[in-house]
């Protein structure tokens, strides 16, 4: 059995113990018996919050589960997706590809505030952010290994370092400069196909923000040939801590099958947990909206995510907002009973479920924001017949939602409703 000391790291930067995690030997099958409990200090503390507000609750018992699964997926939430996992079981045999060992690995190094310590074992160093003048290092090294090519062992520790906070498929490091802390995205041979993703989520990016979305900063950096986007780590302080950061998969109670959730099981869980749920629930439905009508159809529960600071729990800002690339139509989340917003009666269904009030201006912002589609892909250099193929994708969309006078009434008083 391994235990790990879970260690906060606040927003003032200070560090504090939570709690143990406890992991049993995995069975043949994989599966392990789990259990964590709150430190006795933690649940004095004047700064201790639930790190789980869900199943987690501030108490001195014992949370017991298999494997991350609830009651334990906020810890499930640090694992690295696949490309980090690959990164840190390269060479390894099955039988010790072990959570227990990702967690020992990923240690100090992830996004969020949680820190992995493993008892009895020397803590590792904290490993300082690459400068993003290693961004063509790294490049070189992430293709290598992508490939399957030999990467020597300097710059695979290099990119090990840099590379395995981060879910996703993509290949990414965390990078830092001047201007603050990084995510770089870097283009992948074997995810981005014909069209130029990075681009393309830069154009994006940018329209959410013209329709008012909180989205971090992104930019767009050149690599000899090869371009890049980075996006501003929104779970730092100014003060060098971190939030604590919980995916709406953990808050929904969900694991992986994410295909049997919508954007209502979302709303509830904002709803629930928020400390200003109205003022959130408007801005997840304004990203539901921008998700329907961009076409951001990989809407998985992880691409959502809860900060706490010293105020509670609030929705983080936008991310992972890509165009329908793969023409998959269907959203991986319902809008009520369908995988698509269908006309503007699914958006006035959904608000009068909300309790949302100005769903108009909230259409329209969305609308307005996704107009300026073609002005920001040519600025983040996105091919011509890209930009071409995705507007018609948008433009279909847009059609679905297109003004009614009728839906608009309705739309202006959600409370006029046959059921109230």
């Amino acid at each position: 059995m391994k235990r790990f000391d879970i260690v906060v790291r606040l927003e003032d930067g200070s560090r504090e113990i939570a709690g143990v995690l406890a992991m049993g030997d995995p069975a043949p099958n994989g599966h392990y018996r789990a259990e964590f409990r709150y430190d006795g200090s933690w649940l004095k503390s004047k700064r201790r919050f639930a790190l789980n507000p869900e199943s987690l609750s501030l108490s001195s018992g014992t949370f017991s589960g298999y494997n991350l699964n609830p009651p334990l997926s906020v810890f499930n939430d640090a694992l690295p997706d696949r490309w980090g996992r690959a990164l840190l079981l390269h060479g390894l045999p099955l039988s010790q590809r072990a959570d227990s060992l990702l967690l020992s690995l990923r240690a100090r190094n992830g996004l969020g505030s949680i820190e992995f310590i493993e008892q009895g074992v020397p803590p590792p160093a904290l490993v300082d952010q690459a400068s993003s003048l290693a961004l063509a290092t790294l490049l070189d090294a992430a293709e290598k290994f992508e490939a399957g090519l030999p990467v020597d062992d300097f710059h695979l520790r290099r990119l090990l370092a840099a590379g395995t906070t981060a879910g996703g498929a993509r290949p990414k490091v965390t990078v830092s400069d001047e201007a603050g802390d990084w995510i770089a995205k870097f283009p992948s041979k074997i995810l981005d196909g014909r069209f130029d993703i990075t681009g393309l989520e830069k154009a994006v990016m940018d329209c959410a923000r013209a329709a008012g979305m909180p989205v971090p900063d992104t930019r767009i950096v050149h690599v000899g040939t090869k371009k890049l986007i980075l996006i501003r780590r929104f779970d730092v302080t100014r003060e060098g801590g971190r939030h604590h950061m919980i995916s709406l998969s953990t808050l929904c109670r969900e694991r992986l099958d994410y295909t049997v959730s919508g954007y209502d099981d979302l709303a509830d869980a904002v709803r629930k947990h928020s400390a200003n749920p109205s003022e959130d629930l408007a801005g997840l439905f304004k990203h539901a909206v921008f998700n329907g009508l961009a076409g951001n159809t990989d809407d998985h529960l992880k691409n959502f995510a809860m900060l706490h600071d010293t105020g509670g729990y609030r929705l983080s800002p936008a991310y992972d907002l890509l165009p329908d690339v793969n023409m998959n139509q269907e959203h991986v989340l319902f809008f009520g009973q369908q995988r698509f917003i269908e006309s503007r009666i699914t958006v006035i269904d959904m608000a009068r479920r909300w309790g949302i009030t100005d769903p108009v201006r909230i259409l329209e912002d969305v609308l307005a924001g996704l107009s300026r589609f073609d002005e920001f892909a040519r600025l983040a250099g996105v091919p011509e017949v890209n930009v071409a193929e995705i507007e018609k994708d948008l433009d279909r969309r847009a059609r679905r939602v297109a003004d009614r006078k009728s839906h608009d009434r309705s739309l202006k008083d959600p409370s006029d409703s046959p059921a109230k």
